[in-house]
């Protein structure tokens, strides 16, 4: 019984362990065109991230005419208590940079959207031009955490070789996205009125909360490239609210170059008319 005992740990009976059973293999994750699903799910929330960023810019123009009729405000006024809205993702897109860099890209996103859903509800409801600019801080607010600069730098940190095609198919299915926006928002103004017509885009904003609460995984995106990227977004911004205010100071009784070029368009008409009626007098002797 020593003897057997000393055979290197063999056992009682002189009898080897058994060998340890192998680990299979771990399942590969699904791929699409060589990139990870889970890559291409994180793309349909940065599509719908961007295209909040940018459905409500399509959709208060649409809705300007009949809030400034009803309301009694000028265009100029209104065009000028809403730029607060622009110059408002200028200012955020660097906090929402640093928080993505700290919390990821998850909250920060949805934390946008349902700020935006907030503000389109107040929106429906306003009666004074102080509202109406306070909520424009309120979306501006929410619109830079649903910019560019965020979803972009997400979809850019989950894809390899097809990068270049997920950030193309990012900014090509927002304004695929966003070409049906100002046709939706008449036929809701026309049919329901435009504080309804907020309302809907309210709910829309919370449904987009929702989507990306379960597209986009918890802690993606927090790198150290969101403070790049959002410069980059803010300075868009801080472009686009100097020539809308330029605007504004140049043309008061107008709020967006549609409604100046309509003027412009119906003024030419009535030139052109009435040298027809001249034309068609007849000469005298």
């Amino acid at each position: 019984m020593p003897a057997r005992l000393a055979r290197g740990g063999a056992g009682v009976l002189g009898r080897a362990p058994p060998a340890p059973m192998p680990t299979p293999p771990a399942p590969r994750a699904r791929r699409l065109l060589g990139e990870p699903l889970a890559a291409w799910v994180t793309l349909a929330g940065g599509v719908l991230a961007v295209w909040g960023y940018s459905a409500a810019s399509y959709t208060i123009p649409v809705l300007m005419r009949d809030i400034v009729g009803e309301l009694g405000w000028g265009r100029g006024e209104f065009a000028a208590a809403t730029a607060t809205r622009t110059l408002t993702i200028a200012v955020s897109g660097f906090l929402w940079g640093a928080l993505t860099d700290r919390l990821g890209g998850r909250p920060v996103l949805v934390t946008g959207a349902l700020v935006c859903a907030a503000g389109l509800l107040g929106f429906g409801a306003m009666q004074s031009l102080g509202a109406a600019a306070a909520l424009g801080l309120v979306m501006g607010t929410g619109m830079g955490a649903l910019g560019i600069a965020p979803a972009s730098a997400l979809v850019a940190r989950r894809f390899g070789p097809r990068r270049g095609l997920a950030l193309g198919l990012v900014h090509g299915c927002d304004n695929l996205l966003n070409s049906f926006v100002p046709g939706a928002t008449a036929a809701l103004l026309t049919a329901h009125g435009w504080r309804a017509t907020a309302r809907v885009f309210a709910g829309a904003y919370a449904l987009v909360a929702v989507a990306l609460l379960v597209c986009v995984r918890a802690g993606e995106g927090r790198t150290g490239t969101m403070i790049a990227t959002s410069l980059y977004g803010s300075s868009v911004a801080i472009l686009r609210y100097s020539k809308a205010a330029m605007d504004t100071m140049a043309n008061p009784g107008t709020s967006s170059t549609g409604s100046s070029s309509s003027t412009g368009t119906s003024d030419r008409t009535r030139r052109v008319g009435a040298g027809k009626c001249a034309s068609t007098k007849p000469k005298s002797k």
